[in-house]
């Protein structure tokens, strides 16, 4: 199920038109700005950050059979856990800030990126 979702954006990417992929790869960087200012914020709000951690369980399959009946054998399955990480609340909201800053400049660009975009594909 995750490698569908993996593939999903290089699907939409196919059906976008040339102004449309030109105003996406423009705009990247902030979006991928918004999404660590929203988690920044959240870390700060919460107190704390959250990681994602991958572990091993085991699960009971059908591994096989003899005489007729089945073989049940323990598999490794791999899981993700989310854990609670301590943060400085300090340097969280200079981080913060940093990325507040980062953004307003990249925003900035955008416009002038965008526009490039709209005269190279004016059929938009």
């Amino acid at each position: 199920m995750r490698n569908l979702f993996l593939g999903l954006p290089l699907l939409l990417a196919a059906c976008a038109s040339p102004y449309q992929n030109c105003v996406a790869s423009a705009t990247r960087d902030i979006r991928i700005l918004d999404q660590l200012i929203a988690q920044t914020r959240a870390n700060i709000s919460r107190g704390y950050a959250i990681r994602t951690e991958d572990y091993f369980d085991t699960e009971e399959q059908v591994c096989g059979e003899v005489d007729g009946k089945p073989v049940y054998c323990e598999l490794p399955v791999a899981q993700e856990r989310e854990v609670p990480v301590a943060i400085d609340l300090k340097a969280e909201q200079a981080k913060l800030q940093s990325l507040l800053k980062a953004r307003n400049e990249k925003a900035a660009r955008a416009v002038t990126l965008a526009e490039q975009c709209r005269q190279l594909h004016p059929e938009g």
